[in-house]
């Protein structure tokens, strides 16, 4: 009866779900969970999304809704004005944009140089959570210059554009995460005129563009690159650039490394490219890339979106002949794209995203999509997903009762696997065991499928002969030996107690202590006495599968004394994946790799033993900063194996993924590069794998080396170093692949979030 009442309980909060969540159509559609009800008295120009779902706006107004809001204000999800956001009486002249930063601070800059009262002498501040003024971010004051643009690095520095000189420096600048320059960025006397926008490629190369004709004495017509230094990066060259009113150019980095150009040009570099240019990274045209006609008038902005998609809005009306409402969705061919349906009645200026699901536009517009909105509108950014309801809470759902929504609601799953959504213990169809003998032991090669069981079947398929009652599993025949615990009786017709274990004579080869001379890794760390005894992945959080020996295991340090091919390299990971799905880990050893590439046990000598029941597996192998192989084929065949030989190295060797081992001199190693063991190796961006090495050996001497047992060391010679010879930085370039930076080597571990 309680199961009942909570079932009830849960489908009229589901009915309750479904009548309150919004029908969601097509990426466009306005969200009218957003519903703001006043009016600004001058139009914003900004808009800042935070991670809790409340909206900063900016711009030009100085009332919302007949109360003073000073160029600023914040909103609740619904469109409410929060007042936890305190601004007093806020800026003294225009918001022109605003930057979040991922600890929720708020760059903000523009035509300003008062805030609450305070005087800034520039056009920039930093704001708290709570809208006052954070009393550690302190600027030059740029001579009360505007600032134009704004461009945030990933380590918290920070680009700024303004349009006077100071301290000899012209139109860019780059400032510590606290304010106060940095004296590394070098652009004195770099523009000569005025620098409007600015964005940042992946590996931190800075786009540039405005009014300027010439950067650093060199011509660049209204747009260039600058490295991370401050110097012209030659590559790039946009030739006549964006003609007539370059200086009118917003811009984007599109995939982290293609500049986008908007504005109200004709041509670039004399050829016909209507307000909007998609470029390479020396500044030609992509191809592929046309965009007819283009807009019909200036842009506003432009964002660069996932799968080379792009979003661009302003004043426009038409973009290559196709009427859009002042913002549209361009595909990566330079078209419409039809997939995003969104109009706005007057000019849309600034849009920022709410993760996946939802985007937000500020302008001059009163009406989007036919409703009123006043210069804001939440638009849905995703495609809608059909999810199942799950009502007794089983974590199945019913194929009748289902919800189109971009992420799932309360109560809701993706799958249409239950048979009875009004009873928890009834899931999807089960396979059942016929029990021909009665023995309540099932055959395991005779099985039904159904939600309740079947007369005459059992959930045990342990059965080794189902025409003989007395011929069933046996429960005597644990060893106590940790490695065969739960020791079980041998399928028909074998039959008879065997172990549930298998042993496993592995082998593997790591890139970075390879050495093609020898065919040998190096044992640099065993020998510097870096190799510590006990296994290093619990520290790493590393989980063993459910049920594993794994964890704590100890060698002896008259193990790691033995010199020669039988030396120790290092501890590695070694598992078995389930046959079906090699992501289902079914036991984890941690174990020893010796210079040779045998993978052995603790004692150094020994093959792995694997306890789990004989059966068809999938070998997996990793270390701790090389990425690890998940073999293709399958360790055992139902039986027990007294030895299973697995070469991870052997090109033979058929693997999960797209070249996760690299080859050299006919072996194939695991690639190098992990330090931040995840199983994924990127070389510049957002968690990459180069600027570990860095922080560990400083941080700001590049030069500088550290010993140690660290991820940091990838080619494992107990030295981690960023620059110079033997150096482990660069393996990581080679990893993703040699020449594109911002390329990455994807996972093909599976590697465990649980």
């Amino acid at each position: 009866m309680f199961r009942n009442h909570i079932a009830r309980n849960a489908l009229i909060l589901s009915l309750v779900i479904q009548a309150s969540l919004p029908v969601l159509a097509q990426p466009g559609t306005l969200d009218p969970s957003f519903a703001p009800t006043g009016a600004f008295d001058a139009n914003p120009r900004s808009v800042a999304v935070q991670a809790d779902g409340r909206v900063v706006i900016g711009g030009f107004f100085t009332t919302y809704d007949g109360n003073a809001a000073g160029h600023i204000i914040r909103m609740n999800a619904d469109g409410s004005v929060d007042p936890a956001f305190i601004t007093g009486t806020g800026f003294n002249n225009s918001v022109l944009g605003m930057v979040l930063q991922p600890d929720g601070k708020l760059l903000v800059h523009g035509s300003f140089n008062s805030y609450n009262g305070t005087f800034l002498g520039r056009g920039l501040v930093r704001l708290e959570t709570d809208g006052s003024i954070d009393a550690g971010f302190v600027p030059p004051t740029f001579s009360g210059a505007v600032v134009n643009a704004l461009a945030l690095r990933s380590d918290g520095r920070i680009h700024v554009a303004v349009n006077v000189s100071t301290g000899g420096q012209q139109g860019v600048f780059r400032l510590m995460a606290d304010g106060t320059l940095d004296g590394t960025f070098n652009t004195a006397g770099a523009f000569n005129a005025v620098v409007l926008s600015l964005a940042l490629f992946a590996d931190d190369r800075i786009l540039a563009t405005g009014a300027f004709s010439t950067v650093h004495g060199q011509p660049r017509a209204g747009s260039c690159v600058l490295d991370p230094s401050g110097s012209l990066n030659t590559t790039f060259d946009p030739g006549t650039g964006a003609q007539p009113n370059a200086s009118a150019v917003v811009t984007d980095v599109l995939d982290g490394t293609k500049p986008v150009l908007g504005g109200n040009f004709n041509t670039y570099n004399t050829q016909p490219m209507v307000r909007l240019a998609v470029l390479e990274g020396d500044g030609t045209p992509v191809v592929g890339f046309n965009g007819g006609t283009g807009p019909d008038n200036s842009l506003l902005f432009v964002r660069s979106l996932a799968a080379g998609k792009i979003m661009i809005g302003g004043n426009l009306q038409a973009y290559n002949g196709t009427p859009v409402g002042h913002i549209c969705r361009l595909g990566s061919d330079g078209q419409v794209d039809p997939g995003f349906t969104a109009t706005a009645n007057s000019w849309v200026g600034d849009m920022d995203l709410d993760g996946t699901d939802a985007l937000y536009i500020v302008g001059a517009f009163s009406m989007v999509n036919g409703m009123a909105r006043p210069g804001v509108a939440k638009l849905s950014n995703c495609t809608p997903t059909t999810w199942f309801a799950d009502t007794d809470g089983d974590g199945f759902g019913d194929a009748t009762s289902t919800l189109a929504a971009c992420s799932a609601p309360v109560g809701f799953v993706a799958n249409d696997d239950d048979c009875d959504d009004t009873d928890e213990d009834i899931s999807p169809n089960t396979i059942w065991y016929v029990d021909a003998d009665g023995d309540e032991a099932g055959d395991p090669n005779n099985t039904i499928m159904a939600c309740e069981q079947p007369p005459g079947t059992s959930e045990d398929s342990n059965d080794c002969d189902d025409s003989d009652p007395a011929i069933a599993p046996s429960n005597n025949c644990d060893d106590n030996d940790p490695y065969t615990t739960g020791d079980i009786m041998r399928p028909y017709p074998e039959c008879g107690c065997r172990g549930k274990q298998l042993i496993i004579a592995a082998s593997v080869l790591l890139q970075g202590p390879y050495e093609s001379s020898t065919g040998l890794m190096r044992d640099d760390l065993r020998q510097a006495g870096l190799i510590p005894l006990q296994e290093p992945y619990t520290g790493l959080g590393y989980l063993p599968a459910g049920g594993s020996v794994a964890g704590g295991d100890m060698t002896t340090p008259a193990v790691l004394a033995v010199s020669g091919p039988d030396a120790i390299v290092d501890w590695v990971v070694l598992e078995m994946r389930a046959q079906a799905d090699p992501q289902l880990r079914i036991t984890t050893r941690y174990a020893l790799l010796q210079r040779d590439g045998d993978i052995v046990e603790p004692d150094g000598v020994s093959p792995v033993r694997m306890p789990t029941a004989p059966g068809h597996y999938r070998l997996a192998v990793l270390q701790r900063n090389h990425m690890g192989v998940v073999e293709l084929g399958q360790t055992g065949n139902g039986s027990y194996y007294e030895i299973e030989n697995r070469d991870m190295s052997s090109a033979t060797m058929q693997v999960y993924g797209d070249s996760p081992r690299t080859p050299l001199d006919g072996v194939m190693l695991l690639r190098t590069g992990d330090t931040s063991f995840n199983d994924e190796v990127l070389y510049v961006g957002f968690g990459n794998d180069r600027d570990p090495i860095l922080t560990r050996i400083g941080g700001s001497i590049p030069t500088a080396t550290v010993g140690g047992y660290f991820l940091e060391d990838v080619n494992m010679d107990g030295v981690v170093k960023y620059v110079g010879s033997n150096n482990d930085r660069d393996a990581i370039l080679i990893t993703i692949g040699g020449s594109i930076p911002t390329a990455m080597r994807p996972h093909v571990y599976f590697f465990p979030t649980y």
